[in-house]
């Protein structure tokens, strides 16, 4: 809109607090929330139940853990990628 170029939203690396499960071997977007510890290390904790039907987890995501189509899951200690939608932090 008024010309402005649209921005690609954030990856970061994070260690997933939860499992994130793939059961039909597509690529899974799961609603979570990233945060920093005192270390500088992001963590993803997924938001509660990631049903399609499911608002609330939505509501409170700002970014999406992603595991890919190859994995049936990520384990809960793992890294992911986290694809941010709610950002404000500058990026290195």
């Amino acid at each position: 809109m008024m010309g402005r170029q649209p921005q690609p939203r954030p990856i970061l690396r994070a260690i997933a607090d939860d499992d994130i499960v793939n059961t039909d071997w597509r690529r899974v977007y799961a609603r979570a929330t990233l945060n920093q510890d005192n270390d500088g290390t992001w963590h993803a904790r997924l938001t509660g139940p990631q049903g399609s039907g499911v608002l609330t987890s939505m509501a409170l995501a700002n970014g999406y853990a992603v595991c890919p189509e190859d994995r049936e899951r990520i384990r809960a200690g793992e890294e992911c990628d986290v694809i941010m939608v709610d950002w404000d932090h500058p990026l290195d």
